[in-house]
């Protein structure tokens, strides 16, 4: 059986005074809460390790990454000095391994865009010089 375009398929719906069962469920539940947190913790703190997890996960949500200002001063020397900081600034202690992969991933890309440009330039370059031999004519 195919479906035709515009045309439902359970033309006469849902029966009105259907109860949906996830509503039934809930207020069971409800109606007993207390008494099953009180069995969940008393089952967890008898050693029950999936419930322990569950209500530490529930009770201590996982630490989200940290935001922190960083200010590293362009080196001289170019972007893999400024890398080499970076990475013993991290195995010094001075800074988290999660804000030093931000910081190398930003002279990544910086590396890539200086990259990208130069070959750019000297396309146009190029380009120049192959108009003025007469191209290809």
């Amino acid at each position: 059986m195919t479906f035709k375009k515009g045309q439902s398929g359970n033309p006469s719906g849902r029966p009105v005074g259907l109860i949906d069962r996830r509503v039934v469920s809930r207020k069971l539940l409800e109606e007993s809460a207390e008494d099953l947190i009180r069995e969940t913790i008393r089952l967890a703190m008898s050693g029950d390790k999936a419930l322990m997890k569950l209500l530490i996960e529930r009770l201590v949500p996982a630490l989200k990454p940290e935001t922190t200002l960083v200010s590293f001063p362009n080196s001289e020397k170019g972007p893999g000095e400024d890398a080499l900081t970076v990475i013993n600034a991290i195995s010094q202690g001075l800074i988290s391994t999660s804000v030093g992969n931000e910081i190398l991933a930003g002279i990544a890309t910086t590396m890539r865009l200086r990259q990208e440009a130069e070959t750019a330039a000297e396309m146009k370059a190029q380009w120049g010089t192959f108009k003025t031999c007469g191209g290809l004519g």
